[in-house]
């Protein structure tokens, strides 16, 4: 199992939600209403002992999301998974090529000025462990993963979690009990 001190880097973006009040002239928020498109993506990447400066790459992860949401107008909530197309590290031998979204465990939401915004954190899957979230429950099987990687950090070099026994057993007994959601 993983340390919960593990060092990483965490990402925020900043431009999904709209805490200036440029896409709303109206600055009442009594109706609950979004900021933006209601959240802000965040990403935790496992930092390597000598890495002294954060990687890139995530930035470019992150903005490919952004771009996907601004162009299609596709919203992420909790519980929602997305294919990468291949490595979630462009031209690397990582295992992650999917992803699901969780609020960050840290970030707590916020009421803005112009709206509410939720922090929804990316966390890297295989195609494997995705194909078993989908036979039960995003949410579910990610319960199960979570004491492999707490605060739910992203560490490229990591095999699949379905070779935990104890993970593999919750998700076949929440896909037996719940089926699949």
């Amino acid at each position: 199992r993983c340390d919960e001190g593990l060092s990483h880097w965490h990402y925020v973006t900043y431009g999904l939600s709209d805490l200036y009040g440029d896409l709303d002239d109206s600055t009442d928020v009594s109706d609950g209403k979004e900021s933006g498109y209601g959240f802000e993506l965040t990403f935790r990447l496992a930092r390597a002992p000598d890495e002294l400066e954060p990687p890139s790459w995530p930035l470019n992860f992150l903005q490919n999301i952004a771009r996907y949401v601004f162009e299609t107008g596709n919203v992420f909530a909790v519980g929602h998974w997305m294919t990468a197309n291949g490595p979630i590290q462009t031209g690397s031998d990582t295992l992650l090529t999917e992803m699901a979204f969780v609020l960050d465990p840290v970030l707590q939401e916020i009421e803005a000025p112009f709206g509410h915004v939720k922090f929804l954190q990316v966390v890297g899957l295989t195609a494997e462990e995705l194909h078993e979230t989908r036979c039960w429950n995003v949410l579910g099987a990610l319960q199960a993963m979570q004491p492999y990687m707490p605060l739910w950090i992203t560490n490229l070099g990591r095999s699949s979690l379905l070779s935990m026994s104890d993970v593999k057993a919750a998700i076949d007994a929440g896909a037996e009990r719940d089926g699949s959601k």
